[in-house]
């Protein structure tokens, strides 16, 4: 019977209680890019640490403050209206340790530019952290996605 009981409570568990390291990295990448698809500047921003690093394609120096980091993405959806971000496919994870995982990944970007639609893809090496039960971005390096 309690073999039963157990079955069954398994069975209906929330799937978050069963998230590994690649849920849990998954979500942090497509919530930052959610974030990114809203231009909503405060909202990427929080995803990261107070104490992150920050390296953007457009970046030409470190940026180590939440400001700066909200300032990068202020910029980068005046430069970018109307931009949809989405990934390509799953990122790849490592787990460091039980609340450190690095991550890698693809992404897009589509709008509409001149009336023609571009799409631009950017490679992504991040890493997050848990705190206090939240997974935050303590390192953040994107660059250029080219066809070989």
């Amino acid at each position: 019977m309690n073999r039963l009981l157990l079955s069954v409570f398994f069975a209906f568990a929330p799937i978050s209680v069963m998230a590994g390291p690649q849920e849990d990295a998954q979500a942090v990448f497509e919530k930052f890019l959610a974030d990114f698809t809203a231009a909503d500047a405060d909202a990427v921003a929080s995803n990261f640490a107070p104490e992150a690093m920050f390296w953007g394609t457009l970046s030409r120096d470190l940026i180590t403050t939440p400001a700066g980091v909200k300032q990068y993405f202020v910029t980068a959806f005046e430069r970018l209206p109307g931009a949809k971000a989405s990934p390509v496919g799953r990122v790849s994870v490592v787990q460091v340790s039980d609340d450190t995982l690095a991550l890698a990944g693809v992404w897009q970007i589509d709008r509409v530019e001149k009336g023609k639609a571009v799409s631009i893809q950017s490679r992504n090496g991040s890493t997050i952290v848990k705190r206090d039960g939240r997974w935050m971005i303590v390192s953040f390096s994107n660059s250029p996605h080219r066809a070989p």
